[in-house]
Order: structure tokens, then sequence, then C-alpha cells
């Protein structure tokens, strides 16, 4: 672990760690062709996101009080690598933003799968007591950060691995898009 300098101005010390890569995408492929016809056959094959659509239901005044992380890069087997990754490492790299409301730009909902905070917590942990948990891959110079994720979805496209996901990693609340207005009503429940 890399301890601060006094020229980080107080930000935290990056952990370093070690991510297969490999493994995450060797998952991927066999997901991918365990899964292939109904994800290339998918209606939102088109661009829209069933999250943004459920989303659209709900008042932003609720929706500025969860942050998420979306993956979009790569293709559809970097995607699900991507998202295999968060769910066993609890690590995304990229940004977070709110849902709505965030005055710059809103958390990119658009992606094939997304991470959602819990209700008035920030994905990243630590980030409340202005400590974000970063990581390093010690193979690589990527940077991420440790998240406290709610609920992950899977959009559209990849809601066909919804099930086999939640067989690989049942501590992790994993969602269709549509259930995803049922998680915010359950956490609006929660003081």
């Amino acid at each position: 672990m890399k301890e601060s300098s006094p020229g980080d101005r107080g930000i935290p010390a990056i952990e370093s760690i070690e991510i297969d890569e490999g493994k995450y995408q060797k998952i991927a492929e066999d997901l991918f062709e365990q899964n292939k016809d109904a994800i290339l056959t998918h209606p939102d094959n088109t661009g829209s996101s069933e999250i943004d659509d459920v989303l659209r239901t709900l008042p932003n005044e609720t929706l500025q009080h969860y942050w998420g992380h979306g993956v979009t890069r790569g293709d559809i087997v970097a995607q699900i690598a991507a998202a295999v990754s968060m769910l066993e490492n609890n690590i995304f790299f990229g940004s977070t933003a709110p849902l709505r409301g965030s005055g710059y730009a809103d958390a990119y909902t658009q992606g094939s799968f997304f991470a959602i905070s819990h209700k008035d917590e920030n994905l990243v942990l630590g980030a409340r007591d202005r400590k974000p948990q970063r990581v390093q891959v010690s193979s690589s110079r990527k940077v991420g950060f440790r998240m406290t994720a709610g609920a992950f979805i899977c959009n559209g496209i990849l809601e066909s691995l919804v099930e086999p996901l939640r067989n690989l990693y049942p501590s992790a609340r994993i969602l269709y898009a549509r259930e995803l207005k049922d998680y915010i009503e359950e956490q609006k429940q929660k003081i």
C-alpha cells in the first residue's frame, strides 16, 4: 500500500490490488456464449435504455438521492467482463454521479450494466467523509474506487444474464431494469 505524502493534500493512500482480467474475460466469454441468442436478438440492441424508461417514471427529487456508475466501454464481452469484475471486487473504474441534479453530468444510465448506491449514500466507499477509497491495479496504471453498491442492474441487452449472475454472486443484489423502481421504493422506506 502506498502511503500518503504531504504533497498528496490529504488524499487517502492508494491500495494496490491484483485483478485477474483474464479470469473475468473468460467468464464474460462463457456468459456471452451461453446467452448469445438472447443478447443479440434483444430489442434493446437499438440503443434504448430500460433503466432510463424506469427512471423517467420517478421524480428528480427522488433520484438525486442515488449515485450510479454505468458500464459503457468496449464490446459486449468487455462490458460483461467489467460487470463481473465489479461484482467480484466491489471496485469500479471511471466516474460516478447522482442519478439526477448533479449540476454537471448525471450518472450515465444507458450502458449495459449499472451500479446504484443505497439511498443518500455515495457509490464510492468513504466519499461521504472525503476519504474515497482509491485502488490501483498493480499490473497496470488503472486507478479505481472501492464501492458500496446497493444493487447492480442489467440493462435491456444483458437482462438474460440476471439469473446466471445471481447464481455466480448470490450475495450481490442483481436486478432486471424493470425491478429498479421497486428497489428505489424499498430504499425510500428505509430511514
